[in-house]
């Protein structure tokens, strides 16, 4: 037993230390030291309490050391972060008289499974003990993720408010960031690229440099994606939060790829909404989404309330659009949501003329293999985005009356979503499904 004993000056004020044993076994080993179970031992009251001391290399650069240091001064109270405890400064001589100086973090210890392990099956603690609060969360994972992603994403603005509240933005939301502890909670945790929104106008440039993107690639806002520091906001970490909620519901980020691949579709590509089948929901993660920093919510606890306003039970009421399907098995699938029959969107092939009874049995029977189903409508040739302008030039006429304008306007628009299908268009499917959705409900009332 190897007990190591560290105690900064303001620790000595309090009459408190920290103590680990540097023998046992580290709770994790990462690119800026190994993680210990250790004690914080209050002198005057003679308690303990267990804690988490991050026992930091000594190679690291300067502005390595002040990020941790920073880190360790935010140190918030609350049910779903991470408490930080401190950041240890101590000196050690050796025998030639050098002054070598040790850098700890200290944090309260949490024991539980990362999100990010969760989301892949993992339900048990670092030493193979099954956790029932896990259990619980990977079983709705699995049975109704709606259920699962708006209990996850409200434990995280809840603690994103309070640290927001007091001035900070984190700047590296994703699940290998979240923990899922064996006393129930949901805590997000890593405040390493965590920043004052004061000095987002500072250049900061021991810590940060303008123009370096920071964080994960799937999960960083546009403004995050191009370093513009003075640009980040609350709305950074919504963006992220957003993200997230996507991937508890469909199962995986919205952009996936190589860095710079994810990095560009962050700034150009719209997210395949159309993959959450809820249309509340999806409109929800939507804005939370939104390129535009001011288009999306204005914060946090906003947030919070639009998902507060969603029913208790959460279906299914689009379809998901595989590449796999075909035209016709997605026209039939859409009908029947929308309550219209296939020849609602395509008319039925003419019938074939009649066979005279006498030539009937001189036609040779064959059994020809054709490239559709009769029905089935051939790829289109029109130019959807084009047609989906012509349809809401017409429902947007205001010289008509608008149920006739609506009839008018909806056969168009099935032949834009035919088009956008094949044209393997998400974000145009998606539209198009919606503004098909909303005239069919118009023309019902």
């Amino acid at each position: 037993m190897a007990v190591y004993k560290i105690q900064g000056n303001s620790e000595r004020q309090r009459g408190i230390f920290y103590e680990f044993d540097s023998e046992e076994e580290p709770l994790g080993v990462g690119g800026m030291g190994k993680v210990y179970r250790g004690r914080c031992v209050d002198e005057r009251m003679g308690s303990t309490r267990q804690v988490a001391i991050k026992f930091m290399y000594d190679d690291l650069p300067p502005q390595v050391i002040e990020r941790a240091r920073r880190e360790a001064s935010i140190q918030i109270r609350h049910e779903n972060l991470v408490e930080m405890l401190g950041f240890i400064e101590t000196e050690e001589t050796n025998v030639l008289g050098e002054v070598r100086k040790h850098y700890h973090v200290v944090s309260e210890l949490l024991e539980g499974v990362m999100l990010d392990d969760l989301l892949q099956g993992r339900r048990q603690d670092r030493y193979g003990q099954p956790l029932s609060f896990a259990e619980k969360l990977y079983n709705d994972y699995q049975r109704d993720p709606y259920h699962f992603a708006v209990f996850i994403i409200r434990n995280i603005l809840s603690g994103l408010t309070t640290l927001h509240d007091v001035g900070y933005i984190h700047r590296d939301i994703d699940p290998t960031n979240i923990m899922v502890t064996a006393d129930g909670r949901v805590k997000l945790i890593d405040f390493g690229i965590a920043k004052q929104m004061r000095l987002l106008t500072s250049h900061d440039k021991s810590l940060t440099v303008s123009g370096a993107f920071m964080g994960k690639p799937e999960y960083a806002a546009p403004e995050l994606v191009l370093g513009d520091i003075k640009s980040q906001s609350q709305a950074t970490d919504i963006y992220a939060v957003g993200v997230l909620m996507f991937q508890c519901i469909v199962g995986h980020p919205p952009f996936e790829g190589e860095r710079q691949e994810v990095l560009q579709m962050q700034l150009h590509k719209a997210p395949p909404l159309y993959l959450i089948r809820n249309s509340r929901v999806r409109s929800i993660v939507r804005t939370a989404m939104e390129k535009s920093r001011h288009k999306r919510f204005r914060s946090a606890s906003e947030f919070r309330v639009a998902l507060d306003n969603l029913p208790l039970q959460l279906k299914d009421d689009t379809i998901i659009w595989k590449k796999s399907y075909s035209i016709a098995a997605v026209a039939v699938a859409l009908c029947a949501g929308m309550g219209v029959g296939v020849a609602a969107l395509w008319p039925a092939p003419p019938s074939p003329e009649p066979v005279p009874q006498s030539q009937e049995a001189s036609i040779p029977v064959s059994s020809p293999q054709p490239e559709s189903l009769p029905g089935t409508p051939s790829l289109p040739s029109v130019d959807y985005k084009e047609q989906y302008e012509k349809a809401t030039a017409i429902y947007m006429d205001k010289t008509k009356d608008r149920q006739e304008n609506i009839r008018a306007a909806l056969p168009l628009y099935r032949e834009a979503l035919e088009a956008a299908m094949a044209a393997e268009d998400a974000e145009y499917v998606e539209k198009i499904t919606e503004k098909i959705q909303r005239l069919e409900e118009r023309l019902k009332k």
